[in-house]
This record gives C-alpha cells, sequence and structure tokens, in this order.
C-alpha cells in the first residue's frame, strides 16, 4: 500500500481492506483514489479497468509482481510517474481503480503543491492558461490517441 504524504484515507478503506486484498493478486494495480478514467473496459461492484487510467498516484495497492514488472518495464524515467501509469503497453501490469474513493488529497490544507511553481510572473501564468487548450488538443490528437490504441491492443491480446 503506498500513499503520498498529503493522503487522507477515508475510514472505510480500512473497513473493505480485507474485501479489496481478496479480489486482487501480486500481479495487479490498484489505484484507490476512485478517480475516473476514460472508457471502462471492465466493472464490478468495487473495481473498474479503463483504457486509459486517469493520472493520479494519491494512494495505490501494487501488487509484489506489478511492483517488480513496472520497475522493469518503466526503467527509462520520461515522464511523471503518474503519466507512466497510463503507458499499460508499455509497462505491462493491469491497472485497476477503486469505484469508491477511499483517499484524497488534502495538499491544499497543508500549504500546497512542492512541485507547482507558486512564484511564477503572472504574464507567464496568462500565456501558459491561453496556450493550455491548444496543447491539450494537440496531446488529444497524438500522444493520447496513440496511448488508446495501444492499451486497447495489449488488453486485447491477454483475452
Amino acid at each position: 500500500i503506498v500513499l503520498e504524504d498529503d493522503a487522507l484515507v477515508h475510514k472505510d478503506f480500512i473497513k473493505d481492506l480485507d474485501i479489496l486484498l481478496s479480489k486482487i493478486s501480486i500481479d495487479d494495480f490498484l489505484d484507490i483514489s476512485g478517480k475516473k478514467g476514460f472508457k471502462v473496459l471492465e466493472k464490478d461492484d468495487l473495481f473498474v479497468k479503463y483504457l486509459m487510467p486517469p493520472v493520479l498516484m494519491i494512494g495505490q495497492i501494487i501488487g509484489k509482481n506489478a511492483a517488480k514488472k513496472l520497475s522493469n518495464n518503466l526503467s527509462d524515467y520520461y515522464a511523471p510517474i503518474d503519466v507512466m501509469k497510463q503507458d499499460v503497453y508499455k509497462h505491462k501490469v493491469q491497472l485497476y481503480n477503486t469505484i469508491k474513493q477511499y483517499v484524497k488529497s488534502i495538499d491544499k490544507q497543508m500549504g500546497g503543491s512542492t512541485i507547482q511553481q507558486n512564484n511564477m510572473i503572472v504574464w507567464k501564468k496568462v500565456l501558459r492558461e491561453i496556450a493550455r487548450p491548444f496543447w491539450q488538443i494537440l496531446s488529444l490528437i497524438t500522444m493520447k490517441s496513440y496511448r488508446c490504441i495501444k492499451n486497447y491492443l495489449f488488453y486485447k491480446s491477454l483475452k
């Protein structure tokens, strides 16, 4: 079980932990944030598997074999781990998400993120926000579509 330092764990997590652990194996990665991804591939009363999992690493349960496979297949760090997690076709570990939100970030209550730039000049922030929609459209057309296709082919190869 891996939690970020600003994670607030819901009381139901401890209550449901035995059930969660009984439904996964040492080969699985389970995100416990309850955040939604893109395009449901499988779903039951506790878990959902998305074609493209959500970008978030606030809390997860990682099986021993899954951790080893993630480490072996993601030896080159080309992006933050939460983005690399979406590349299922590269790390070859099935990712599941809990339907229920068992953990949430309280970074604002703790003084904010240490990663984000809080001292950026105002005009640079404005330019960044103006450019953001164009960047998002470009990435949707290119990398995100590519990732979805490759993830789909990976999951299809498991059947």
